[in-house]
């Protein structure tokens, strides 16, 4: 074979190759694209409420903080509050920080944790009575959160892929191995309106007898909605 020959096959073998890999790169297998979406109604059973204490006065003398704290705690304890369930606010084990203004106590906050949106209410009625400056509820979850929102993930990827293969059925193909799979629309919606439903409704009466504070059963937070989306995209076979 003559010298020429040899680099003009030379010269053409990486153009031929390339060629060939270029060609694959733009040749994408059959597939099918859709989504899925899960969600689940979860009812809350960690609120908790923030009570902020300020010192007032009371007649001619001044109502101090550790004087109403002393009051409230022991009125949690009666309504059933577990003492561990009772903490200042940015505190971990103690009541002794307390928020100072111009060296006089001038506030405390103090959080409290219940289950239900009738101890919610019973809180919210010794709040009124013990005249709290203010009680209001700042958050509300539930205590399997994170448990609860891998299940509405895999229902959601679940679901996307009952879709596909339904879709394919009708046409006589088959899904294969899964190209992407990608979280798109993540919802957790919650409300915490037992408020308005306890001045509204009345749900809370005071009464002589042993138990000093006696809710509507009735009384109840919105569930919490977990809502998540996938895009899911499957070869086809």
């Amino acid at each position: 074979m003559h010298l020429k020959t040899i680099l003009f096959l030379a010269l053409l073998l990486p153009i031929s190759i390339f060629g060939q890999l270029d060609n694959s790169d733009c040749c994408e297998k059959r597939h099918i694209e859709t989504t899925g979406t899960a969600e689940r109604l979860v009812q809350p059973n960690e609120i908790i409420l923030e009570l902020t204490l300020k010192e007032r006065l009371k007649g001619k003398s001044s109502e101090s903080i550790e004087e109403q704290k002393k009051s409230l705690i022991k009125g949690l304890k009666e309504i059933g509050v577990n003492e561990n369930d009772i903490q200042l606010k940015n505190q971990i084990s103690d009541f002794r920080n307390v928020i100072i203004k111009d060296g006089v106590l001038d506030r405390v906050e103090i959080l409290v944790k219940v289950k239900t949106a009738v101890e919610t209410a019973k809180v919210f009625q010794l709040a009124d009575e013990l005249n709290v400056s203010h009680t209001h509820i700042k958050s509300t979850s539930h205590s399997n959160m994170d448990q609860i929102r891998k299940e509405v993930r895999i229902d959601a990827i679940k679901v996307a892929k009952e879709k596909v293969d339904y879709l394919l059925e009708a046409v006589g193909e088959e899904a294969g191995k899964p190209i992407e799979i990608t979280e798109q629309n993540v919802s957790y919606g919650l409300t915490s309106n037992v408020r308005a439903e306890y001045l509204t409704r009345n749900v809370v009466s005071q009464s002589v007898g042993v138990d000093k504070y006696q809710v509507a059963d009735d009384i109840n937070f919105q569930k919490i909605k977990v809502t998540y989306t996938y895009y899911v995209k499957y070869e086809i076979e």
